[in-house]
């Protein structure tokens, strides 16, 4: 159905968020000279992991055709635990012990806000938008 597929477009962008982060985290800890993943160097990796970080916002865009901003937002907000679980998993982080209440409550809001908050998805066309915007109060707030 339509939402699962923002829901998963949006777990993508959060894997994408969160690898991109690391990736970059990952290529500026490395010597002027050494490569990353012993294929690129630093400066391309940085900028490798800026453009995948960079396509989430694309793909949360996409998103927001099928699902509404209300379930996607929640969904979001797991990039927090994907950004944990790849620093781990990368770059051989540690999660200080105080964090795991932080994240299972992330999770438990992601889960509970997802089910119980549902909003319509709004699809306009282009004349609708342009009568909308050209409203006098949304002229006063674009001023």
């Amino acid at each position: 159905s339509s939402p699962a597929i923002g829901i998963v477009l949006v777990l993508l962008a959060c894997c994408c968020y969160a690898f991109g982060n690391c990736l970059q985290r990952y290529s500026l800890l490395r010597q002027p000279g050494q490569k990353v993943f012993g294929l690129l160097n630093r400066h391309a990796g940085w900028l490798l992991g800026a453009i995948i970080y960079f396509s989430a916002n694309f793909l949360y865009a996409i998103a927001l055709s099928f699902a509404p901003v209300t379930v996607l937002a929640a969904v979001f907000s797991l990039t927090i635990l994907a950004n944990a679980t790849c620093a781990v998993l990368l770059l051989g982080d540690k999660i200080p012990r105080l964090a795991y209440p932080g994240y299972v409550l992330v999770l438990a809001g992601s889960i509970v806000f997802s089910v119980i908050v549902n909003a319509q998805v709004c699809h306009f066309d282009g004349s609708e938008l342009v009568d909308v915007m050209t409203t006098p109060g949304a002229t006063v707030k674009t001023v």
